[in-house]
């Protein structure tokens, strides 16, 4: 090969080299300039105290009224602050493309009683389009007294701890989610979600606490987590098609990764299509991939 090889050989490496530093360029700039329009609302400003003791609700749902009424709002959960909140809905539609900023940590009540006229739901998000929620922070859903009337057969069910409800185009990142009451978070009716980065914990003999549960969802994608519970890593419900599972660690005391239970309500034909598990690890947990199925009488 002689030198004036060599030169057009490497002219387009040059090139792209250029391209791509053009490109990155771009997106910080994109980036920060996302950054320095979005409008932050911290819920210490709106009355929270954040000591795990007092009741923060209210200033959660004042918090949240402003951040839904501005574009690109941002509702602040700050680091090193515990806030108790009882059960509460956010709703849209919002403004614009909203976040949910966990830093620190929210936990739930510990007396059931909370829950009496309240549904079965602990934190809700519903009717949102283009919901982020992200951090560092964590989900405390102090589900243990809901456990122990489990264990006693004394509850039939317990609270979901997050649920996402009616949302499209949402992305849940990097928070932690610890001891639901039963379910840990659940996507509901929604579209085009992206679960990416979270942790779920909670102990092995901790009765149906589900890490991530679908129901009635199109094109979701769920990654690079870690889930240790009582019950399935990830359960696919009904109505769901397009479910991609990538890169999960499900840990000792799951039961694996599963689709249904299908037609186990009044026997009806139910259907579950296009889920791929892939690049995943299951420890010790009590089975694989799994289908439940209940026999569905035709005529």
């Amino acid at each position: 090969m002689d030198f004036f090889s060599l030169e057009v050989q490497s002219r387009p490496l040059k090139l792209v080299f250029i391209f791509l530093l053009l490109v990155g360029s771009g997106f910080v700039q994109v980036s920060e300039a996302r950054y320095l329009y979005s409008k932050g609302f911290n819920v210490l400003s709106y009355g929270a105290v954040g000591d795990g003791d007092h009741d923060d609700t209210e200033a959660f749902e004042k918090a949240w009224k402003d951040v839904c009424a501005t574009q690109d709002g941002i509702l602040e959960v700050p680091i090193g602050h515990t806030f108790l909140v009882n059960p509460i809905t956010f709703s849209g539609l919002c403004k614009g493309r909203t976040n949910f900023q966990l830093d620190g940590e929210i936990k739930a009540p510990k007396s059931m009683d909370a829950w009496k006229g309240k549904g079965l739901n602990w934190i809700v998000f519903e009717e949102m389009s283009n919901l982020i929620v992200s951090g560092k922070g964590t989900f405390n859903g102090q589900g243990q007294n809901w456990w122990s009337c489990k264990q006693k057969k004394k509850c039939k069910r317990a609270p979901t701890a997050v649920l996402f409800s009616k949302c499209d185009d949402c992305t849940i990142t990097g928070v932690k989610f610890v001891d639901s009451q039963q379910k840990h978070f659940v996507f509901s009716d929604s579209n085009n979600g992206l679960v990416d980065s979270i942790t779920i914990e909670a102990p092995p003999d901790s009765p149906n606490t589900d890490g991530i549960h679908l129901n009635v969802c199109t094109n979701m994608i769920i990654r690079n987590s870690n889930v240790k519970t009582g019950d399935d890593c990830v359960s696919i419900g009904k109505k769901n098609s397009n479910i991609k599972i990538n890169n999960m660690y499900c840990g000792v005391g799951c039961h694996g990764i599963s689709i249904g239970s299908l037609g186990k309500d009044h026997g009806e034909v139910e259907r579950v299509t296009d889920v791929e598990v892939s690049n995943s690890v299951l420890e010790e947990t009590t089975n694989g991939l799994r289908i439940k199925t209940w026999a569905v009488c035709l005529n």
